[in-house]
């Protein structure tokens, strides 16, 4: 539609070798956290799988994670409170549209720790309750959104996630950090 097959050709390459990087890197798979993928609005937790088909998990499917969710029947009518959530007890919560969005996932993660079942969570006992990615994504974001997960996920791995802070930029990733080259996707779209 654009003409744009030799752009989509080099960031579907780019991707390619993101992919084979965390490939090679993941632990074994009874090494792997079980991850909650929620909105968290008003004392609610609205949970999503994270294993299923489509560009709204594609930051997180081919990290093989355990969906904490994945023995439940989970719609969108699907809602939990605290002490379900805790049932589940996730290794992670991914909080879903925390990356640029109104919201600010820090004062979430804080709300969540001082009630008395949010703060036995393991996530929350972990400090590992995140600002998640957009799950609209296209092909650029998608590449950030697979290397912040992975971090998220994985830090041993792939390195630490440096965290986000409502309202401000995307973090800076020290060259030596980063799973994808920037340059390369700048060269791949004329920038």
């Amino acid at each position: 539609m654009f003409r744009a097959q030799s752009t989509f050709e080099e960031l579907g390459a780019v991707r390619d070798d993101l992919l084979a990087t965390i490939e090679s890197g993941l632990p074994a798979e009874g090494e792997r956290p079980t991850v909650a993928s929620v909105i968290f609005m008003q004392g609610t937790f609205y949970p999503a799988r994270t294993d299923t088909a489509g560009f709204s998990n594609a930051h997180i499917r081919p990290l093989g994670a355990d969906d904490a969710f994945a023995g439940d029947d989970v719609t969108f009518e699907t809602s939990y409170d605290y002490e379900q959530l805790l049932e589940v007890d996730p290794d992670v919560i991914l909080h879903r549209y925390g990356i640029d969005s109104h919201y600010d996932v820090g004062e979430i993660r804080e709300t969540i720790a001082d009630d008395p079942a949010g703060a036995e969570l393991s996530a929350v006992e972990n400090d590992r309750v995140y600002a998640g990615a957009h799950p609209v994504q296209g092909p650029l974001m998608n590449l950030f959104q697979l290397e912040m997960t992975a971090k998220q996920l994985y830090p041993e791995q792939f390195g630490e996630w440096p965290g986000y802070t409502y309202g401000e930029p995307y973090p800076e990733i020290p060259a030596e950090d980063q799973l994808f080259d920037r340059q390369r996707v700048a060269d791949a779209v004329g920038e």
